[in-house]
Protein backbone atom coordinates (compact mmCIF):
# COMPACT_ATOMS: atom_id res chain seq x y z
CA UNK A 1 0.00 0.00 0.00
CA UNK A 2 1.58 3.50 -1.20
CA UNK A 3 0.68 5.90 1.67
CA UNK A 4 2.03 9.24 0.76
CA UNK A 5 4.21 10.87 -2.36
CA UNK A 6 7.15 9.84 -1.25
CA UNK A 7 6.66 6.34 -1.21
CA UNK A 8 4.21 6.99 -4.30
CA UNK A 9 7.80 8.12 -6.17
CA UNK A 10 10.23 6.05 -4.91
CA UNK A 11 8.06 3.48 -6.31
CA UNK A 12 7.83 5.05 -9.89
CA UNK A 13 11.09 5.59 -9.79
CA UNK A 14 11.78 1.43 -9.86
CA UNK A 15 9.67 0.84 -11.90
CA UNK A 16 10.99 3.03 -14.54
CA UNK A 17 14.16 1.67 -13.83
CA UNK A 18 13.07 -1.62 -15.42
CA UNK A 19 13.06 -0.92 -18.60
CA UNK A 20 16.29 0.81 -18.52
CA UNK A 21 18.23 -2.07 -17.65
CA UNK A 22 17.66 -2.67 -21.25
CA UNK A 23 16.63 -0.25 -22.89
CA UNK A 24 19.20 2.70 -23.59
CA UNK A 25 18.54 6.56 -24.37
CA UNK A 26 14.94 6.41 -24.57
CA UNK A 27 14.37 7.59 -21.42
CA UNK A 28 11.92 10.01 -22.29
CA UNK A 29 9.29 7.94 -23.86
CA UNK A 30 9.80 5.64 -20.67
CA UNK A 31 9.14 7.90 -18.14
CA UNK A 32 6.13 9.06 -20.55
CA UNK A 33 4.73 5.54 -20.70
CA UNK A 34 5.13 4.54 -16.89
CA UNK A 35 3.15 8.29 -16.29
CA UNK A 36 0.24 7.17 -18.43
CA UNK A 37 0.23 4.41 -15.56
CA UNK A 38 -0.83 6.94 -13.00
CA UNK A 39 -2.54 9.54 -15.10
CA UNK A 40 -6.05 10.20 -13.75
CA UNK A 41 -8.39 9.36 -16.62
CA UNK A 42 -11.69 8.90 -16.19
CA UNK A 43 -14.35 7.04 -18.28
CA UNK A 44 -18.18 6.71 -18.60
CA UNK A 45 -20.15 4.61 -16.56
CA UNK A 46 -24.06 3.89 -16.26
CA UNK A 47 -24.08 5.60 -13.09
CA UNK A 48 -21.54 7.97 -13.89
CA UNK A 49 -17.76 8.20 -14.14
CA UNK A 50 -14.91 5.41 -13.03
CA UNK A 51 -11.28 5.74 -12.82
CA UNK A 52 -10.13 4.53 -15.87
CA UNK A 53 -6.33 4.71 -17.37
CA UNK A 54 -4.22 6.88 -20.07
CA UNK A 55 -3.67 5.20 -23.38
CA UNK A 56 -0.02 5.21 -24.58
CA UNK A 57 1.16 5.31 -28.21
CA UNK A 58 4.75 4.23 -29.39
CA UNK A 59 5.21 5.61 -32.82
CA UNK A 60 8.50 5.00 -34.27
CA UNK A 61 10.83 3.27 -36.84
CA UNK A 62 11.80 0.16 -36.26
CA UNK A 63 14.75 -1.03 -33.74
CA UNK A 64 14.34 1.46 -31.39
CA UNK A 65 13.00 -0.50 -28.62
CA UNK A 66 9.55 0.26 -28.77
CA UNK A 67 7.98 -3.44 -28.06
CA UNK A 68 11.27 -3.61 -25.38
CA UNK A 69 10.04 -0.97 -23.37
CA UNK A 70 6.32 -2.69 -23.13
CA UNK A 71 7.60 -6.14 -22.37
CA UNK A 72 9.83 -5.23 -19.48
CA UNK A 73 7.68 -1.94 -18.44
CA UNK A 74 4.29 -4.51 -18.07
CA UNK A 75 6.87 -7.46 -16.33
CA UNK A 76 7.53 -4.94 -13.34
CA UNK A 77 3.90 -4.88 -12.75
CA UNK A 78 2.03 -7.93 -10.76
CA UNK A 79 -0.75 -8.04 -13.11
CA UNK A 80 -2.72 -9.86 -15.77
CA UNK A 81 -0.27 -9.26 -19.34
CA UNK A 82 -1.65 -9.66 -22.90
CA UNK A 83 1.03 -9.13 -25.64
CA UNK A 84 -0.50 -9.37 -28.85
CA UNK A 85 0.81 -8.27 -32.64
CA UNK A 86 -1.96 -7.15 -35.16
CA UNK A 87 -1.95 -8.70 -38.14
CA UNK A 88 -4.07 -8.09 -41.67
CA UNK A 89 -6.38 -10.60 -41.48
CA UNK A 90 -7.44 -10.47 -37.55
CA UNK A 91 -10.52 -10.75 -36.93
CA UNK A 92 -12.52 -9.61 -34.19
CA UNK A 93 -12.83 -12.50 -31.96
CA UNK A 94 -9.18 -12.85 -32.14
CA UNK A 95 -9.40 -9.67 -29.52
CA UNK A 96 -11.87 -10.17 -27.86
CA UNK A 97 -12.70 -14.31 -27.62
CA UNK A 98 -15.45 -16.36 -28.51
CA UNK A 99 -17.29 -19.43 -27.11
CA UNK A 100 -16.65 -22.72 -28.44
CA UNK A 101 -18.51 -25.75 -28.49
CA UNK A 102 -17.35 -29.32 -27.90
CA UNK A 103 -18.86 -31.08 -30.95
CA UNK A 104 -18.75 -34.56 -28.78
CA UNK A 105 -20.35 -33.62 -25.33
CA UNK A 106 -22.13 -30.21 -26.45
CA UNK A 107 -20.38 -28.63 -23.75
CA UNK A 108 -19.83 -24.54 -24.18
CA UNK A 109 -16.58 -22.85 -22.62
CA UNK A 110 -16.07 -19.05 -23.25
CA UNK A 111 -12.67 -18.53 -24.04
CA UNK A 112 -11.56 -14.83 -23.50
CA UNK A 113 -9.11 -13.16 -25.93
CA UNK A 114 -6.08 -10.89 -25.30
CA UNK A 115 -8.05 -8.13 -24.63
CA UNK A 116 -9.12 -9.21 -20.71
CA UNK A 117 -5.89 -8.16 -19.70
CA UNK A 118 -4.79 -5.48 -17.07
CA UNK A 119 -1.98 -4.28 -19.78
CA UNK A 120 -2.25 -4.81 -23.47
CA UNK A 121 1.10 -4.45 -25.18
CA UNK A 122 -0.48 -4.36 -28.80
CA UNK A 123 2.11 -4.72 -31.17
CA UNK A 124 1.95 -3.60 -35.15
CA UNK A 125 -1.29 -1.48 -34.17
CA UNK A 126 -1.78 0.05 -37.55
CA UNK A 127 -1.73 -3.44 -39.38
CA UNK A 128 -5.28 -3.81 -37.66
CA UNK A 129 -8.64 -4.12 -39.86
CA UNK A 130 -10.89 -1.78 -39.06
CA UNK A 131 -13.32 -4.44 -37.95
CA UNK A 132 -11.10 -5.68 -35.55
CA UNK A 133 -10.05 -2.33 -34.40
CA UNK A 134 -12.77 -1.37 -33.52
CA UNK A 135 -13.68 -4.06 -30.70
CA UNK A 136 -9.93 -1.99 -29.09
CA UNK A 137 -11.31 0.75 -29.31
CA UNK A 138 -14.68 0.18 -27.45
CA UNK A 139 -12.48 -1.70 -24.63
CA UNK A 140 -10.11 1.12 -24.65
CA UNK A 141 -13.12 3.89 -23.96
CA UNK A 142 -15.92 1.98 -21.85
CA UNK A 143 -13.54 -0.29 -19.87
CA UNK A 144 -15.95 -3.08 -21.25
CA UNK A 145 -16.04 -5.68 -24.17
CA UNK A 146 -19.45 -7.55 -25.69
CA UNK A 147 -19.50 -11.40 -25.74
CA UNK A 148 -22.00 -13.81 -27.19
CA UNK A 149 -22.52 -16.78 -24.67
CA UNK A 150 -25.42 -19.07 -25.18
CA UNK A 151 -27.57 -19.46 -21.95
CA UNK A 152 -27.21 -23.63 -21.00
CA UNK A 153 -31.23 -23.42 -20.17
CA UNK A 154 -32.87 -21.93 -23.28
CA UNK A 155 -30.16 -22.16 -25.84
CA UNK A 156 -31.06 -18.26 -26.42
CA UNK A 157 -27.72 -16.01 -27.55
CA UNK A 158 -27.33 -13.17 -26.00
CA UNK A 159 -24.84 -10.53 -25.97
CA UNK A 160 -23.43 -9.70 -22.57
CA UNK A 161 -20.63 -7.36 -21.07
CA UNK A 162 -17.38 -8.05 -20.00
CA UNK A 163 -15.36 -5.20 -17.49
CA UNK A 164 -11.88 -4.59 -18.30
CA UNK A 165 -10.37 -5.61 -15.93
CA UNK A 166 -10.88 -6.46 -11.95
CA UNK A 167 -7.84 -5.83 -10.14
CA UNK A 168 -7.53 -9.17 -7.97
CA UNK A 169 -7.55 -8.46 -4.24
CA UNK A 170 -8.41 -4.72 -4.58
CA UNK A 171 -9.44 -3.38 -1.36
CA UNK A 172 -11.88 -0.59 -3.10
CA UNK A 173 -12.76 -3.02 -5.74
CA UNK A 174 -10.99 -0.78 -8.76
CA UNK A 175 -10.53 -1.76 -12.27
CA UNK A 176 -7.25 -1.51 -14.61
CA UNK A 177 -6.83 -1.39 -18.55
CA UNK A 178 -4.37 0.53 -20.36
CA UNK A 179 -3.29 -0.35 -23.83
CA UNK A 180 0.30 0.11 -24.71
CA UNK A 181 0.24 0.30 -28.37
CA UNK A 182 3.04 0.67 -31.13
CA UNK A 183 3.45 1.14 -34.87
CA UNK A 184 6.09 1.53 -37.50
CA UNK A 185 5.47 4.94 -39.41
CA UNK A 186 7.36 3.98 -42.75
CA UNK A 187 5.42 0.42 -43.04
CA UNK A 188 2.59 0.93 -45.52
CA UNK A 189 2.09 -2.08 -47.41
CA UNK A 190 -0.71 -4.12 -45.65
CA UNK A 191 -1.49 -1.29 -43.16
CA UNK A 192 -4.42 0.86 -42.14
CA UNK A 193 -3.57 4.04 -41.02
CA UNK A 194 -4.92 5.22 -37.67
CA UNK A 195 -7.41 8.08 -38.50
CA UNK A 196 -7.25 11.30 -35.74
CA UNK A 197 -10.71 10.63 -34.25
CA UNK A 198 -9.13 7.17 -33.78
CA UNK A 199 -5.84 8.73 -32.63
CA UNK A 200 -7.65 10.36 -29.79
CA UNK A 201 -8.43 7.70 -27.74
CA UNK A 202 -4.91 7.66 -26.41
CA UNK A 203 -3.85 9.91 -23.85
CA UNK A 204 -0.02 10.23 -24.84
CA UNK A 205 2.16 9.62 -28.27
CA UNK A 206 5.58 9.32 -27.91
CA UNK A 207 8.32 9.19 -30.18
CA UNK A 208 11.35 7.20 -28.88
CA UNK A 209 13.95 8.32 -31.74
CA UNK A 210 18.13 7.83 -31.57
CA UNK A 211 19.80 6.93 -28.80
CA UNK A 212 22.52 9.34 -27.93
CA UNK A 213 26.04 7.99 -29.33
CA UNK A 214 27.38 7.26 -25.73
CA UNK A 215 23.98 5.23 -25.01
CA UNK A 216 23.89 3.75 -28.63
CA UNK A 217 27.56 2.06 -27.91
CA UNK A 218 26.18 0.42 -24.90
CA UNK A 219 23.78 -1.70 -27.02
CA UNK A 220 26.15 -5.20 -26.86
CA UNK A 221 24.87 -8.30 -24.94
CA UNK A 222 27.40 -7.83 -22.14
CA UNK A 223 25.49 -5.38 -20.97
CA UNK A 224 22.31 -6.54 -20.74
CA UNK A 225 22.88 -10.62 -20.15
CA UNK A 226 22.60 -10.97 -16.54
CA UNK A 227 20.04 -8.47 -15.92
CA UNK A 228 16.80 -8.72 -14.89
CA UNK A 229 13.62 -7.29 -14.54
CA UNK A 230 12.28 -6.91 -11.00
CA UNK A 231 8.96 -7.25 -10.19
CA UNK A 232 8.07 -4.04 -7.91
CA UNK A 233 4.16 -3.99 -6.78
CA UNK A 234 0.66 -4.79 -7.89
CA UNK A 235 -1.60 -2.73 -9.67
CA UNK A 236 -3.52 -1.33 -6.52
CA UNK A 237 -0.04 0.54 -5.70
CA UNK A 238 -0.17 2.21 -9.04
CA UNK A 239 -4.32 3.38 -8.27
CA UNK A 240 -3.57 4.57 -4.77
CA UNK A 241 -0.87 7.05 -6.55
CA UNK A 242 -3.28 8.07 -9.25
CA UNK A 243 -5.79 8.84 -6.89
CA UNK A 244 -2.89 11.33 -5.34
CA UNK A 245 -2.34 12.72 -8.41
CA UNK A 246 -6.15 13.55 -9.53
CA UNK A 247 -6.00 15.41 -6.04
CA UNK A 248 -3.61 18.19 -7.57
CA UNK A 249 -5.41 21.25 -7.94
CA UNK A 250 -5.06 23.53 -11.79
CA UNK A 251 -3.98 26.81 -11.21
CA UNK A 252 -6.14 29.12 -12.66
CA UNK A 253 -3.78 29.65 -15.30
CA UNK A 254 -2.71 26.78 -16.06
CA UNK A 255 -6.69 26.39 -16.34
CA UNK A 256 -6.57 28.71 -18.89
CA UNK A 257 -3.89 27.97 -20.75
CA UNK A 258 -5.24 24.02 -21.59
CA UNK A 259 -8.49 26.26 -23.13
CA UNK A 260 -5.90 28.35 -24.89
CA UNK A 261 -4.37 25.90 -26.30
CA UNK A 262 -7.43 24.03 -27.54
CA UNK A 263 -8.78 27.19 -29.11
CA UNK A 264 -5.68 28.14 -31.02
CA UNK A 265 -5.43 24.56 -32.68
CA UNK A 266 -8.82 24.68 -34.42
CA UNK A 267 -9.10 27.05 -37.56
CA UNK A 268 -11.89 29.16 -38.22
CA UNK A 269 -13.83 27.23 -40.55
CA UNK A 270 -14.76 24.87 -37.08
CA UNK A 271 -16.06 27.71 -35.31
CA UNK A 272 -18.10 29.18 -38.66
CA UNK A 273 -19.43 25.62 -38.93
CA UNK A 274 -20.41 24.96 -35.09
CA UNK A 275 -21.09 28.80 -33.84
CA UNK A 276 -21.65 30.61 -37.19
CA UNK A 277 -18.73 33.11 -36.17
CA UNK A 278 -15.31 33.52 -35.40
CA UNK A 279 -13.75 33.03 -32.19
CA UNK A 280 -11.29 34.57 -30.30
CA UNK A 281 -7.96 32.96 -30.14
CA UNK A 282 -5.67 34.00 -28.16
CA UNK A 283 -2.11 34.54 -30.25
CA UNK A 284 -1.11 36.79 -32.94
CA UNK A 285 -2.10 36.96 -36.47
CA UNK A 286 0.78 34.75 -37.97
CA UNK A 287 -0.48 32.09 -35.93
CA UNK A 288 -3.69 31.73 -36.77
CA UNK A 289 -3.23 32.51 -40.73
CA UNK A 290 -0.87 29.45 -40.14
CA UNK A 291 -3.49 27.48 -38.44
CA UNK A 292 -6.45 28.24 -41.10
CA UNK A 293 -3.92 27.45 -43.69
CA UNK A 294 -2.73 23.89 -42.32
CA UNK A 295 -4.94 22.38 -40.32
CA UNK A 296 -8.34 20.81 -41.04
CA UNK A 297 -9.72 20.04 -37.41
CA UNK A 298 -7.67 20.87 -34.74
CA UNK A 299 -8.16 19.68 -30.72
CA UNK A 300 -11.90 18.03 -29.73
CA UNK A 301 -13.12 18.82 -26.49
CA UNK A 302 -11.84 15.55 -25.34
CA UNK A 303 -8.11 16.41 -25.71
CA UNK A 304 -9.23 19.23 -22.54
CA UNK A 305 -9.44 16.16 -20.65
CA UNK A 306 -6.98 14.80 -21.51
CA UNK A 307 -4.36 17.31 -21.22
CA UNK A 308 -5.69 18.24 -17.56
CA UNK A 309 -5.03 15.09 -16.24
CA UNK A 310 -1.22 14.53 -18.06
CA UNK A 311 -0.82 18.05 -16.63
CA UNK A 312 -1.73 16.81 -13.07
CA UNK A 313 0.83 13.33 -13.66
CA UNK A 314 3.16 15.40 -15.15
CA UNK A 315 3.55 17.84 -12.03
CA UNK A 316 3.55 15.06 -9.90
CA UNK A 317 6.22 13.17 -11.61
CA UNK A 318 8.53 16.45 -11.60
CA UNK A 319 8.27 16.68 -7.31
CA UNK A 320 4.53 18.74 -7.13
CA UNK A 321 2.55 17.71 -4.72
CA UNK A 322 -0.42 20.72 -4.46
CA UNK A 323 -0.88 22.97 -7.48
CA UNK A 324 -0.64 22.69 -11.38
CA UNK A 325 0.82 25.39 -13.23
CA UNK A 326 0.90 26.56 -16.80
CA UNK A 327 4.54 25.29 -16.93
CA UNK A 328 3.76 21.65 -16.20
CA UNK A 329 0.70 22.24 -18.70
CA UNK A 330 3.31 23.51 -21.68
CA UNK A 331 5.75 20.98 -21.03
CA UNK A 332 3.71 18.16 -21.52
CA UNK A 333 1.37 19.51 -24.66
CA UNK A 334 3.13 17.71 -27.14
CA UNK A 335 2.56 14.94 -26.18
CA UNK A 336 -0.92 14.73 -25.95
CA UNK A 337 -1.40 17.17 -28.87
CA UNK A 338 0.67 16.16 -31.99
CA UNK A 339 -1.33 12.94 -33.00
CA UNK A 340 -5.17 14.23 -32.92
CA UNK A 341 -4.62 17.14 -35.64
CA UNK A 342 -6.44 16.43 -39.10
CA UNK A 343 -4.21 18.45 -41.74
CA UNK A 344 -4.68 20.01 -45.04
CA UNK A 345 -3.28 18.15 -47.76
CA UNK A 346 -0.95 21.15 -48.72
CA UNK A 347 0.87 20.23 -45.32
CA UNK A 348 2.46 17.56 -47.43
CA UNK A 349 3.97 19.77 -49.81
CA UNK A 350 4.99 22.78 -47.68
CA UNK A 351 6.87 19.78 -44.86
CA UNK A 352 4.07 21.16 -41.89
CA UNK A 353 3.90 18.62 -40.00
CA UNK A 354 2.04 18.15 -36.28
CA UNK A 355 4.90 18.51 -34.52
CA UNK A 356 5.94 22.04 -36.09
CA UNK A 357 2.18 22.90 -35.40
CA UNK A 358 2.06 22.11 -31.65
CA UNK A 359 5.66 23.87 -31.70
CA UNK A 360 4.36 27.38 -32.85
CA UNK A 361 0.78 26.83 -31.00
CA UNK A 362 3.05 26.37 -27.90
CA UNK A 363 5.71 29.19 -28.56
CA UNK A 364 3.08 31.89 -30.00
CA UNK A 365 0.11 31.31 -27.42
CA UNK A 366 -0.14 34.19 -24.82
CA UNK A 367 0.44 32.99 -21.47
CA UNK A 368 -2.33 34.14 -18.99
CA UNK A 369 -1.58 36.26 -16.61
Amino acid sequence: MIRNSKEGREFVKEVIRQPMKFVFGANRAIFGTVMAFITPMWRDDKLGKKQAQAHVYLEDWHGRGKTAILTHLSSALRADISKFVGTIDMMPKDLIGKEERDVITGTRTLMKGPLHCHVLAYDELTRTPAKSLTALLTGMEGAHVMMNTTDPNTGIIKSEPYPLYPVPGDPKGRDFFIVLATSNPIELEGTFPLSPAQQDRFTYRFKIGLPPREDEMRIESENVVNEKVEVIGDLSDLLDIAEMVDSLRLSDQARELVQRYNDNSRPYSQDIEDFGEKRKRYADSSLVEFINKYVACGCSPRRNYHLKAAAKAYAWMTGENEVVLAEHVKAIAPSVMQHVFMLQPSTLSDDVSPRKIVERILAETWIPK
